[in-house]
């Protein structure tokens, strides 16, 4: 063989390279490009906002509509900031308008009626202090003066230190029950039939 063939030979045995063996050049994206998938990505943020607000108004409008038609309102009380909420139909059952203005904890105490303020304002501070549930019955007195029954729930929130962070409950109104209850009372007669021992 000779030399010239030689290389011929080398040549034609040679592997030619492989795409993956040479390095890929990627170009960046241009600024419009970017610019592009920017705004769909806000777009669809938008959208997912939209959709949860959606969600929640829905959500929050079937919780007033479940509380209006059971009488039960509910609270909220953040200890840190000492701020108070209150559902519209708590401020109903207080017989003021929904959201006419912030009532603190003193001015809820105020609405206490006289005889039962002292044993529910005891029995949320030991709540408050034990961390443990509550539940009660008392009278409020409203601001036309008119005298309702409500029954309370709550309990405490605390962090991971143990320390009251806020407490959360809600209020019935059984006025009615009250009412009746107290009519079979007059007449001698129990409402309800107390089972046997």
């Amino acid at each position: 063989m000779s030399g010239s063939e030689a290389i011929q030979t080398k040549t034609k045995t040679a592997k030619p390279a492989k795409a993956a063996d040479q390095p890929t050049v990627t170009r960046p994206p241009t600024t419009e490009q970017l610019t592009a998938q920017i705004r769909a990505q806000q777009d669809r943020i938008a959208e997912l906002e939209e959709s949860l607000q959606t969600a929640t108004n829905e959500r929050s409008r079937a919780l007033e509509e479940a509380q209006a038609l059971t009488h039960l309102g509910s609270w909220q009380w953040d200890v840190a900031t000492n701020d108070i909420s209150w559902s519209d139909e708590l401020y109903r059952l207080y017989g003021m308008k929904p959201q006419e203005r912030e009532v603190s904890f003193d001015e809820f105490m105020g609405m206490i009626h006289d005889e039962d303020r002292e044993r529910i304002g005891s029995i949320i501070a030991t709540s408050f202090q034990s961390g443990k549930p509550f539940e009660f019955e008392h009278r409020i007195v409203r601001p036309d003066g008119a005298v309702r029954f409500l029954h309370g729930v709550g309990k405490v929130i605390r962090n991971r230190k143990g320390e009251p962070v806020r407490m959360i409950g809600t209020s019935q109104d059984i006025t009615s029950r009250a009412a009746a209850e107290a009519a079979c009372r007059a007449i001698g007669t129990a409402c309800f039939p107390v089972p046997a021992k």
